[in-house]
């Protein structure tokens, strides 16, 4: 625990003034966001901190568990796998950074105690565009499963339609309807899990590429 008295660094004469005679609360502040953030008083009077004799004193806590270590290597390999995609030559790379992006920002906003993107799934992702670049894909459409995965879908007709779940770094589920080989009109689902490296191969048979490439 660390207790900070001296406000001086931060904020102004101003701010203190400000806050003098405000409702006081006592919070713990995590000393990353601390330091991320550089608490505004105007913003944080109600809900952190204690004003005493224009003093401003705040609990902060170190966020040095194993597992939050944990977590915050895994942020910053999952922002520079992002980064990274924008920078590369895969296809659509702008499109797929600015896409990787949302979803990562949707995911902390809307389901702030579920997983965010899987950083094994990201990997798995960006391996089957490297893998296949030469491919020319049409751009799929990409969305995040409740776990974290990362998923594309294409769509061609009505008949047509493929389902990609990168479930780690090697391996996907797949979900393909097409029509079915033997009774016209009707349409035959498959379901699976592969190697990513297999997909195409294993599909061949299926004619996916016919409508999932440009």
């Amino acid at each position: 625990m660390v207790l900070l008295q001296d406000p001086s660094p931060i904020w102004s004469n101003e701010d203190l003034l400000w806050a003098e005679g405000k409702p006081l609360q006592r919070t713990p502040v995590s000393l990353k966001k601390f330091q991320n953030k550089r608490i505004n008083i105007r913003d944080t009077v109600n809900t952190v901190g204690s004003l005493v004799e224009y003093s401003y004193s705040i609990d902060i806590y170190e966020d040095n568990t194993p597992f939050e270590q944990l977590i915050d290597i895994e942020d910053k390999e999952r922002k520079d796998l992002i980064e990274g995609a924008r920078r590369s030559s895969l296809p659509y790379a702008e499109k797929i950074y600015h896409r990787l992006n949302i979803l990562t920002e949707a995911s902390e906003e809307e389901y702030p105690n579920t997983d965010l993107i899987s950083v094994d799934s990201l990997y798995g992702f960006l391996k089957l565009f490297k893998e296949f670049e030469k491919l020319n894909f049409k751009y799929p459409e990409i969305t995040l499963t409740p776990l974290g995965n990362i998923r594309i879908q294409w769509q061609g007709d009505k008949e047509h339609y493929l389902s990609v779940e990168f479930i780690s770094n090697q391996e996907v589920k797949i979900v393909l309807f097409t029509p079915d080989n033997k009774v016209i009109g009707k349409i035959s689902r498959i379901s699976a899990k592969m190697p990513i490296v297999s997909i195409f191969e294993n599909l061949q048979p299926y004619k996916v590429l016919t409508w999932i490439t440009e």
